[in-house]
């Protein structure tokens, strides 16, 4: 049987063509819900839900699908399930699935109030999973078998019997860029993890503040722990780390302040090794949740131990630098140049400029909100002509944070003004 040149031409076409391209689908604009757009989607398939909270509880999540916010911080969607149950539910998902950016929250079960994965290894990013319980371990998440990854996470006023803030049962989960504080174990150990007879790798994380009779910080029992330029901190019940059996690996780890004792039990002698550090890491505002550090912090990358960089979850971001020494070349008229970058989050940069005068003369640079009221004081100060840099960080005169909004920066000198316009996103 002799076939046309269009069937043979068509063929080829499907042969080469993928299977299936791959769709996206929006919440609530394609499917009505979140598990309506998990129940849409195939495999490769991408699902973006828009901001907004949803009532829902025990999603069933999807092998090779994409779950995302809008925007992708965990500030546009928050997930709440109003204590019926988990917020998700992972059974024999693979490694291609992605749950990112979500606040997850008021999630109650067994096991697994904010996240249950069971033979799972999605990977979870850009989320805050906060004020989750559950009545056995994993208040935040139940992690049992599978290697799953998660990075970028703030997991905060979780608690269950055991692992406040996330219980690992044979699991190989690789923890990165995470903040673990303020979660609790009521009566079994890891006020922030427990971890049994899994073999995970925790890189970069901040786990402070977490409380537990055994193991404020880590409860370990049995598998292998290797802790990497962490901060173990401020336990207020427990101590940094307990074991039941196996003995941890810390390198360029600081564990301090801890209620129980810090370099003790199973990691003793470990403080002097591995460029390990006992210091106070200086947080900037940890009773708020700000666990970014001062600049003076032994945890900070210029001041850490050799070869470290950067120990903890989040950079510096508070006593910024001072105004810059000016250029040798000072600019012809008043200037001031756009923050950099804009919008911006945490902190944000300013050029500005005063031209040639008789000596020094006095430059004030104040932010004010949409309302024109001041928030803080950026310069005031007797200046000589020159280019000169000045940062914010997101904060008033006082010293707190203020909130996502339009702000405006005004320079003024020798009698002449200038006002720029700048952004901050949470």
């Amino acid at each position: 049987m002799k076939l046309s040149a269009t069937v043979v031409s068509c063929a080829l076409f499907l042969a080469l063509s993928p299977a299936a391209s791959a769709i996206t689908w929006n919440v609530p604009t394609d499917a009505p819900t979140i598990q309506a757009g998990i129940d849409s989607a195939s495999a490769g398939d991408t699902v973006i839900v828009s901001c907004g909270t949803y009532y829902e509880h025990d999603i069933v999540m999807k092998s090779g699908v994409t779950l995302r916010s809008e925007t992708g911080p965990p500030d546009c969607v928050t997930i709440d399930a109003d204590s019926l149950g988990s917020v998700f539910y992972c059974q024999n998902v693979d490694s291609a699935a992605t749950i990112e950016g979500f606040t997850i929250t008021r999630g109650y079960k067994n096991e697994g109030g904010g996240l249950y994965l069971v033979n799972s290894s999605p990977a979870i990013r850009n989320c805050v999973v906060s004020g989750n319980g559950a009545v056995l371990g994993g208040g935040g998440l139940w992690l049992d078998m599978g290697s799953p990854t998660i990075t970028n996470c703030r997991l905060t006023g979780n608690s269950a019997i055991g692992g406040g803030g996330m219980c690992l049962s044979d699991c190989n989960s690789t923890i990165s860029n995470c903040v673990v504080f303020d979660n609790s174990a009521t009566w079994g150990g890891g006020g922030g993890l427990w971890l049994d007879d899994s073999s995970p790798t925790i890189t970069g994380c901040t786990i402070s503040g977490n409380s537990s009779w055994e193991g404020g910080g880590l409860s370990f029992c049995m598998g292998s722990l290797t802790l990497v330029n962490t901060i173990i901190t401020f336990s207020s019940q427990g101590e940094a780390i307990y074991s039941s059996g196996g003995t941890p690996t810390l390198t360029c780890c600081d564990v301090y302040g801890n209620a129980g004792g810090d370099w003790t039990g199973c990691i003793a002698g470990q403080d002097t090794v591995n460029n390990n550090l006992w210091a106070d890491p200086l947080f900037c505002e940890p009773e708020s949740g700000d666990f970014s550090l001062r600049r003076d912090s032994p945890c900070a990358p210029d001041d850490s131990p050799a070869g470290c960089g950067l120990i903890g979850a989040e950079g510096v971001g508070c006593a910024l630098a001072a105004v810059a020494e000016p250029a040798v070349a000072p600019p012809t008229a008043l200037t001031l140049g756009p923050a950099i970058p804009n919008p911006f989050n945490p902190v944000t940069g300013i050029i500005y400029g005063i031209p040639e005068t008789d000596g020094p003369s006095r430059v004030t640079m104040n932010v004010y909100d949409a309302l024109g009221r001041r928030v803080t004081t950026l310069v005031d100060a007797e200046q000589s002509p020159g280019t000169y840099h000045v940062v914010w960080d997101g904060r008033d005169h006082k010293g707190g944070e203020v909130a996502s909004g339009v702000y405006f920066y005004r320079i003024c000198w020798n009698g002449k003004s200038q006002t720029r316009r700048m952004v901050l996103l949470r």
